[in-house]
């Protein structure tokens, strides 16, 4: 299984679909394993693991079940910050939740290095970091140094959903992510 699929938690796709504004729950192939632990009969509730996570393993083959740890799970939120998503609660947490600085919530900034820099023809620039996020810069400011490959950004969000960086710690100027 690719780690580049990675999600919060155990996660059933068919269940995932229709509640994305309640609290995520237990999936139910995760909660039959849970139960096993009620039965007292030794030998009752060593059958009723091995049906559990035989069951499991089965849908973890057809990827109808994802496990991840939390740092795939920040991976994946890192990969995704600043793009325009659908809500994915439930998928990577609760997105951003009331209180600051869960362990729930994605990333408010990322610091990367440019693995590539240009100009369009309207003087903006286009920059693409390590992981291969393609950033393009949506205000007319100038920078007193072009970014270069290896040059450090910090791109941090900013008011009503848009994103400032900062290149090598020059002044920000404000950017989109752009689909590759």
């Amino acid at each position: 299984m690719k780690r580049s699929t990675a999600v919060a938690f155990l996660v059933l796709s068919s269940a995932s679909a229709g509640a994305a504004t309640a609290p995520p729950s237990t999936p139910e192939m995760l909660q039959r394993v849970l139960d096993c632990q009620k039965i007292e009969a030794r030998d009752a509730r060593l059958d009723c693991f091995d049906g559990a996570t035989a069951a499991m393993k089965e849908a973890i083959g057809r990827k109808d079940l994802v496990v991840a740890d939390r740092p795939q799970i920040e991976k994946a939120r890192r990969s995704i910050f600043g793009l325009n998503l659908p809500n994915l609660d439930g998928v990577f947490g609760s997105g951003r939740p009331e209180k600051a600085g869960s362990p729930d919530e994605g990333p408010d900034e990322i610091t990367a290095r440019v693995a590539r820099a240009y100009q369009l023809p309207t003087g903006l620039w286009v920059l693409v970091i390590d992981d291969g996020a393609r950033w393009v810069q949506v205000d007319t400011r100038s920078l007193s140094q072009d970014p270069k490959t290896g040059s450090t950004v910090r791109i941090r969000r900013a008011a009503v959903g848009s994103f400032l960086a900062n290149i090598d710690g020059q002044i920000a100027i404000r950017m989109k992510r752009q689909i590759n």
